[in-house]
């Protein structure tokens, strides 16, 4: 059985949470692949703000192991990490944590930021609770690599775009068709999807000339 608890209770339980902390650190490690300064952000900024109340931690348990980890900015109704072993994918351990952390922000549709390479597991997730994507950052974190954003806006650096163009500047690098399914508009969708067929086969012409 997996079980779920939020860092912020047990402090109120006067429990000692630095050895657990020591651990989300351990096992969420892997998101540096996608964000470099995570450890950094994590031990200074994430940490203190669960100590000020400003930030929350909840973690799911199994066998006294931590498999699942969401990282929440409460004073920004914002869900920064969301992290779970693929092992305990079968036990839909990533529905799970993101309702808890829902449920404890008292919000469906919180800020969220994820690299569009994380769109095909997390896809799911995205049409349960409809979340809109409102941004999208080229090179956010990491070269060739968009950030995308929903339910709000992590900066104004393409405040210009409309919610397509966002979708199709993400498609770019990803190549994933998930992306353009977040489009709204099925016959906008197969439009562009003829229109970068076209350039791609454009593209290699110019290649091989």
């Amino acid at each position: 059985m997996i079980s779920y608890y939020s860092l912020q209770a047990l402090l109120e339980k006067e429990i000692n949470i630095e050895p657990i902390i020591n651990e989300i650190l351990f096992v969420t490690v892997s998101a540096k692949k996608t964000y470099p300064e995570y450890a950094e952000w994590f031990i200074k900024k994430h940490v203190p703000g669960i100590y000020a109340g400003t930030r929350n931690t909840i973690i799911a348990v199994h066998n006294n192991k931590i498999v699942g980890v969401s990282n929440i900015k409460t004073d920004e109704n914002k869900l920064c990490t969301l992290y779970f072993d693929s092992k305990y994918r079968r036990h839909r351990l990533g529905n799970k944590l993101v309702e808890e952390s829902l449920n404890y922000l008292q919000n469906s549709k919180p800020l969220i930021t994820m690299p569009s390479t994380y769109l095909p597991q997390f896809k799911n997730i995205i049409k349960r609770y409809d979340w809109q994507l409102t941004d999208c950052i080229d090179d956010c974190y990491i070269k060739d690599t968009s950030e995308l954003i929903f339910n709000g806006e992590l900066s104004s650096t393409n405040k210009s775009l409309t919610n397509e163009e966002r979708i199709i500047l993400t498609y770019k690098h990803t190549k994933d068709r998930n992306v353009l399914k977040l489009l709204q508009n099925p016959l906008f969708m197969l439009i562009n999807i003829s229109f970068l067929r076209k350039n791609q086969k454009k593209s290699k012409k110019v290649l091989s000339n």
